[in-house]
């Protein structure tokens, strides 16, 4: 205990003997005289207490005795009290209602009533459902991240869009590097070396592929996966790339041996970059329908929906797009213009794989204005992934701890732990056997230090009770909100109409078309390349002079190129025209397109058609 609160608590109780003293040898005085004890004087004994010195001596002592005597008392209370405080082990009380603040209770009733952005891992999409509509009534933009979701429309997201904007291509080198080394993880330390290659390989095929204009992860699995022999392969890329970081990985990959390289890139795949061999969640992550930059601009409630059997195998994803979220946020801290804080809410944390990016800013990520919260099942799973000491400093971090019902061991001793001390009194009472039953007995009282919550009691808390552990703070234990039967959380929840914020299935649409038709006018650019290159070398082969070599080139020379070009062209006009007459039309206002993607089709159309008509 303070000793400044033990010296006010010594000197309080002195005072309060004294005062009755005071008022005792006042009666005392009065009833000595013969004065009416209905009509207490406060003020005689006070008044006339030098005089009765001199005139009444032996009243006098009395007076004093009585003063000393309830003065003395007192001090010797507040010294056996003290001497209690002394043998307290601890003071830890659960909060009474008056010591509570604001408490929520969890993530929906958080959705309901949080000012500002919103970012959430939905496992089955609850919390969307539950709550996108009020966000939306809120004035919040609302999307949806849903890649596996194969009945419903996704919102995008790209998340090498914020690198792709660098136009430092050594800042783009570095970024990717370190993009990939937070999603592309193994569980074997081992492979550690292996592992490095194959971010290497990614790297390279990420610079390759933002010089193709298609700054996307699907096109730097398709740079590294495709092709028979990938010796040869390497070989091409390092010849078409023009960064010279990225020429230089591909001709170390192209000179490495078989072995080495199917090894490199089995494990970049395994890793995590094979997630993105589903069409799907290419296409869900060819582009960005929103940016982590404008979240504390203005209000966002960003949904990351994933079903709980999906996320193991779309955490690479995941992982990703809150390291994208926390890197954005920690780019600079907020401006005038950013006045809105950002709730980060991170279920099955332990499921998602190890987020270092989570555990190295959870301390200081408050102060760029975002507010994590990361949910675990038991603390065993998160040793496992991030060792003892990361998982201690992650709860270090974390201003507000909540436990619900815990039912593994480590976690009970923890939430005990966590909750604290406190001191009881303990009477033992004994007796000596065999001697007269009114003989013999003893009692002994004594202080001990006791948990709050016995590791008995943590085991069988009531499901409905939630347990906080608050910095600085004595810990609350409470009953759990449900946003279904509180009286203010029920209002806003049952107040949400009209459809619910999914993206426009018919724009998504014509951008997929248009993805598609920019990927297919870059493979086609691609194979004229190619082939150009090819008549290039065998016209050279077969040059024997200067005058030949201004001839036309013979039928014979030709036609082992001219034969795959025919085939291109006629490839390129079934492509186009469905087999029929060879023509490109399109209706674009009949396609709903807006300008700069009318340019855009009108440009790759252009392109395509150039191509078809010199290799037709």
């Amino acid at each position: 205990m303070d000793k400044g609160k033990i010296a006010l608590g010594v000197l309080s109780l002195v005072l309060v003997g004294l005062a009755m003293g005071y008022v005792v040898a006042s009666g005392y005085v009065m009833f000595r005289y013969g004065l009416s004890l209905t009509r207490f004087d406060v003020t005689l004994l006070a008044r006339e207490y030098r005089g009765l010195s001199q005139s009444a001596p032996k009243d006098f002592l009395w007076v004093n005795l009585i003063l000393g005597g309830f003065g003395l008392a007192s001090l010797m209370l507040s010294v056996t009290l003290l001497g209690d405080a002394l043998t307290r082990f601890g003071t830890t009380h659960w909060q009474t209602r008056s010591e509570m603040k604001r408490n929520g209770f969890f993530v929906i009733p958080n959705l309901l009533t949080y000012k500002g952005s919103a970012v959430v891992l939905d496992v089955k999409g609850e919390n969307f459902r539950e709550t996108s509509r009020f966000r939306a009534s809120m004035g919040d933009k609302v999307f949806r991240f849903a890649p596996t979701d194969w009945d419903r429309p996704t919102h995008r997201y790209n998340p090498l869009a914020r690198i792709a904007a660098m136009t430092n291509p050594d800042r783009q080198q570095m970024e990717l590097k370190l993009t990939a080394k937070l999603f592309l993880q193994t569980d074997n330390e081992k492979l550690s070396g292996l592992l490095a290659g194959g971010i290497d390989l990614f790297v390279a095929a990420g610079l390759l592929a933002f010089e193709r204009g298609v700054p996307t992860i699907g096109e730097i699995y398709r740079i590294t996966a495709s092709g028979g022999d990938k010796q040869k392969e390497y070989l091409k890329r390092s010849q078409e790339v023009k960064n010279k970081s990225a020429k230089l990985i591909f001709e170390r990959m192209a000179s490495t041996n078989n072995d080495t390289l199917t090894s490199y890139l089995s494990l970049l795949m395994t890793s995590g970059l094979d997630t993105w061999d589903n069409r799907a969640i290419d296409a869900a992550t060819a582009t960005s329908d929103f940016s982590f930059r404008d979240i504390r601009r203005r209000p966002h409630a960003i949904y990351l929906v994933v079903e709980s059997e999906m996320i193991r195998p779309l955490a690479p994803l995941i992982r990703l797009f809150f390291s994208d979220l926390i890197a954005s946020l920690q780019a600079r801290e907020p401006g005038d213009d950013e006045p809105w804080p950002v709730m980060i809410l991170l279920d099955e944390f332990d499921r998602l794989g190890k987020l270092p990016i989570v555990a190295e800013s959870i301390k200081t990520l408050r102060s760029f204005g975002g507010n994590l919260a990361i949910v675990t099942q038991t603390i065993p799973a998160l040793d496992e992934i991030y060792g003892e000491n990361t998982r201690r400093s992650l709860q270090g971090g974390a201003g507000v701890k909540l436990y619900l019902t815990p039912s593994e061991q480590k976690t009970i001793e923890e939430l005990s732990q966590a909750v604290g001390k406190t001191t009881k009194r303990v009477v033992t009472r004994s007796r000596a056997v065999g001697r007269n039953p009114f003989e013999g007995r003893s009692v002994s009282e004594r202080t001990e230090d006791t948990p709050l919550l016995t590791e008995d009691e943590a085991r069988r808390m009531d499901l409905d009770e939630v347990i906080l552990v608050i910095d600085a703070q004595m810990p609350i234990r409470a009953k759990r909100v449900k946003y279904f039967e509180d009286p203010v959380l029920k209002v806003l929840h049952a107040g949400q109409s009209g459809s619910f914020p999914y993206p426009d299935e018919d724009g998504l649409r014509r951008d997929r078309q248009m993805s598609e038709t920019r990927e297919t006018v870059e493979k086609l650019k691609q194979e004229l390349q190619e082939v150009r290159a090819a008549a290039g070398a065998n016209g050279s082969g077969v040059a024997t002079s200067p005058a030949t070599a201004e001839m036309p080139v013979s039928n014979t020379q030709s036609s082992t190129p001219s034969r795959p070009n025919r085939a291109r062209g006629r490839a390129a006009r079934a492509g186009a025209s469905g087999g029929g007459p060879v023509q490109l039309s399109f209706d674009p206002v009949g396609l709903g397109l807006k300008e700069p993607d009318r340019a855009e089709l009108a440009a790759a159309v252009q392109t395509t058609r150039a191509i078809i008509a010199e290799y037709a």
